[in-house]
Formats: C-alpha cells, sequence, structure tokens
C-alpha cells in the first residue's frame, strides 16, 4: 500500500474543527446529566439523531436497503458504538472527567498500533514524537485544572482506556470496510439499533434518573444533532480519504478544547500551563502531520 497522503491545510481545519466540536460535547452532555443518568442520555439522544439522520437519507434519495455484506458491517459497527459508549459513560462514574478526557486519547496509539498490520499504513517516528509531544502537552493543560480528589479509581481509569481501544477498533475498520456503506446509512442504522440496547442497560449498571426539562431537551438535540450526527459524518468523511492514525492524532485537540470552553462556560482560568501545553499540542500536531521528505 502507497504511503498515506499528507493531511491538506482544509482538512486540517475540517480535522481541528470536529474535535472542537466534539470537546463542546462534555459541556452539553454535563448539562444533560442534571437531569438524566448518562446511559439514558445515550439512548435519548439517539431518537433526535435517527430522525435527523432518516431526513437526510431522504434528502439525498438515499436508499436504505442493505446487502447481507452490508448488515453484517452495520451490525459490527453498532456493536462497536455501543460498547465503546457504554465503557466511556460507565467509567466516567467512577473516575474524573480530566483522567477521561486524557485516557480516552489511548486511542490514538491503539490506532497507530493497529494501522500496520490491518491497513497496511506506515508509522514513522516523527510521527510518534508527535503523538507523545501532544499527549504531554495535554497533560499540562489538564495539570491547571486542580486536584482531581477522591472520584479518581483505577477501574474507571482502565475502562476509559478500553472505551479508547474500542474506538480505535472503528477507526481502522471504518478505514478497512465502512466505505462499503454510505456514511449516512451506516450511522443511521448505528443510532436505531442502539437505541433500545442503551435504555434497557441503563437499569442494569446504573441509577436511572430523569426529569423533563428545556435544558435536557436542548442537551440532547446538540448532543445528538451537532457533536454525534455532523461529528460522526465529518469523521468518517475524513477517514475514508485521509490515513486513520493521522486524523485521530487530532483527537487530543479534544480535551483542549474542553478546557477552553469550560473557561468560557463556567469561568475556570486558564494559566501558564494551558498555554504550555497549547504550545506542545501544536507542534505535536505538525510533526505527527508532516509529510515525509521526498528522496
Amino acid at each position: 500500500m502507497s504511503e498515506p497522503q499528507p493531511l491538506t491545510p482544509p482538512a486540517v481545519g475540517l480535522a481541528i474543527f470536529l474535535y472542537t466540536l466534539w470537546g463542546s460535547m462534555y459541556i452539553a452532555t454535563k448539562f444533560g446529566y442534571r437531569d438524566a443518568s448518562p446511559l439514558l442520555f445515550s439512548g435519548l439522544r439517539m431518537i433526535p439523531a435517527s430522525l435527523t439522520l432518516l431526513l437526510l437519507a431522504w434528502w439525498n434519495h438515499l436508499s436504505l436497503g442493505l446487502t447481507r455484506r452490508q448488515w453484517r458491517i452495520v451490525i459490527a459497527f453498532s456493536a462497536l458504538f455501543f460498547v465503546d459508549t457504554c465503557f466511556l459513560y460507565l467509567g466516567l462514574n467512577y473516575t474524573s472527567v480530566g483522567h477521561a478526557t486524557i485516557l480516552i486519547n489511548s486511542s490514538v496509539i491503539f490506532v497507530m498500533l493497529l494501522s500496520r498490520p490491518v491497513l497496511g499504513a506506515r508509522v514513522r517516528l516523527l510521527q510518534w514524537i508527535g503523538v507523545a509531544g501532544a499527549f504531554f502537552g495535554i497533560a499540562l493543560v489538564m495539570r491547571d485544572r486542580g486536584a482531581q480528589g477522591s472520584s479518581v479509581s483505577l477501574l474507571g481509569d482502565l475502562l476509559i482506556i478500553t472505551a479508547g481501544l474500542f474506538w480505535a477498533l472503528y477507526n481502522v475498520a471504518y478505514k478497512r470496510i465502512g466505505r462499503e456503506v454510505q456514511s449516512t446509512v451506516l450511522i443511521f442504522y448505528m443510532d436505531l439499533l442502539t437505541m433500545v440496547p442503551f435504555m434497557l442497560a441503563a437499569p442494569l449498571v446504573e441509577r436511572v434518573r430523569f426529569t423533563a426539562t428545556a435544558s435536557l431537551a436542548v442537551s440532547v438535540v446538540y448532543v445528538a444533532v451537532f457533536t454525534h450526527v455532523v461529528g460522526f459524518l465529518l469523521h468518517n468523511w475524513l477517514l475514508r480519504h485521509y490515513d486513520a492514525s493521522r486524523v485521530s492524532a487530532f483527537m487530543f485537540i479534544m480535551p483542549l478544547a474542553g478546557v477552553v470552553l469550560g473557561a468560557a462556560v463556567f469561568g475556570e482560568q486558564i494559566g501558564l500551563w494551558v498555554l504550555s501545553g497549547l504550545a506542545f499540542v501544536c507542534s505535536g500536531i505538525y510533526l505527527a502531520n508532516r509529510a515525509p521528505r521526498r528522496r
């Protein structure tokens, strides 16, 4: 397989926008958790997400019919999505948001480990150095958030890392076979097939809470339509055209965006640790996506 094409400037902009958008998901979800428990919230968000995707499919005259092979692909991706989300939300119950937003980025390491044997992609030493630098930058940023207290546990951290593994599997699998199913159709079925399982799993693993409020409705719609539908469509488009390890390298922007948005929304101060972290993140992204020299 040929050397992956480096990200173009427009693609870099889209990747930065994507992970900034996903960083805002933590803010919106935090508001939503005031009135709904985590897995129930995830199930509720699938309702407007599925309806939006169904409307997009109708508008673009997309067929929802699938072949047997496409059904197998849809079921496999739905299972990955469901398990990944469950590990992520369960992990958040046993660790801090700071730990979770750092450890979920372990998916970048898993993507690089899987890219060569599964995709035949070459991961250069400079990319590893760039990712390590970006991760160190995020660690500096999160240090500015203060003590994590007693909310951190080894179990929670391991659950988040496991979620990172399943997210990496999604990235690599989509690059390998995901293009066989149209993106909108794939995400529509992923939401439709996991909606009920999320709601059924909620009473089994968490204390279910639900209060119908306007803030919950806004949170559900924002997370469902913008961070989920728009985010996944953009993410899948990037994976169709660029190397999975290079696209996933930008995932380090997500916790950085969470810190910046947290300062804007909740009044958190941005100090020297955040500014130093930003420098490491930008440098790391440049190194991870720098095109190899032609010989």
